[in-house]
């Protein structure tokens, strides 16, 4: 189980394989960049554990609202709106699940895949207001939680999500999220070179693509990322020791109201 989440995310990397149609060559540096400033945000916001819930919340609300207004400023960005949505959401699920709330996740997560379902069925993802941006931000605040959820909580699922392929490609999941754009601009680049318009419609294509981002993924795993690890649990042992013999669930946050324990 160790592995499920990031195997969902791994399993998940071909919705970000459309945007082959427009390559940016700032996307991966801002992505990281991002990242690195809900983690800071993340850890100031753990420190006071009375108000996890009511901040994590509150910082949703405020990437919602970057999003909803295309903020385009120096550091309020439409960017900064979608990383906060993304990770406040995995981090108040987690601590939901940690706490042990699966009772009361489950039947959330169960209806709103069953909607949907429905809704696509009906009307297909032109259904979502907003477009691409639209879509993109359901399947962030809802979609991908809820199958998160449901793989955790439902061991028919998990066992679905625990084979080997996806654990496999859940252990480089960070490095395919490393490796992927990088790819994307540089098979770009090498077309142009010779005239050639990249066939993103094509499913050879794709699946090209899709194994190359695993190989690519697989030599910045075992070449550096496997390596780094070594380096500083041997820096820093005794850190590392104390996080790896520390369950995840040993120490949830409770969630105030009356759920509270």
């Amino acid at each position: 189980m160790d592995s499920l989440s990031p195997s969902l995310t791994s399993a998940a990397f071909s919705w970000t394989g459309r945007s082959l149609r427009r390559v940016n060559d700032s996307r991966t540096a801002a992505s990281v960049s991002i990242e690195a400033v809900c983690y800071v945000i993340f850890f100031l916001v753990a420190i006071n554990r009375r108000l996890f819930w009511l901040t994590c919340s509150a910082l949703t609300l405020a990437g919602l609202y970057l999003i909803r207004s295309n903020a385009n400023g120096f550091l309020l960005t439409v960017n900064i709106g979608r990383g906060l949505v993304g990770f406040f959401i995995g981090a108040m699920l987690a601590q939901a699940l940690a706490a042990g709330y699966a009772r009361e996740v489950r039947p959330v997560a169960t209806i709103t895949i069953a909607i949907f379902i429905a809704t696509t069925s009906l009307a297909g993802l032109q259904a979502f207001p907003g477009g691409e941006a639209g879509i993109n931000l359901t399947f962030a605040l809802a979609i991908f939680p809820s199958v998160l959820a449901l793989s955790l909580t439902v061991p028919a699922i998990a066992s679905v999500f625990s084979c080997r392929p996806l654990t496999f490609l859940g252990g480089i999941s960070y490095s395919i999220y490393l490796v992927h754009i990088p790819l994307q601009i540089a098979i770009v680049y090498c077309l142009k070179i010779v005239d050639i318009t990249a066939p993103v419609t094509s499913p050879l294509f794709f699946l090209t693509y899709g194994a190359l981002v695993i190989v690519a993924a697989m030599a910045c795993y075992y070449l550096f990322e496997v390596p780094m690890r070594a380096k500083i649990r041997e820096r820093y042992p005794s850190a590392t020791a104390a996080v790896a013999a520390t369950p995840p669930s040993a120490n949830p946050i409770p969630i105030p109201g009356r759920w509270s324990q």
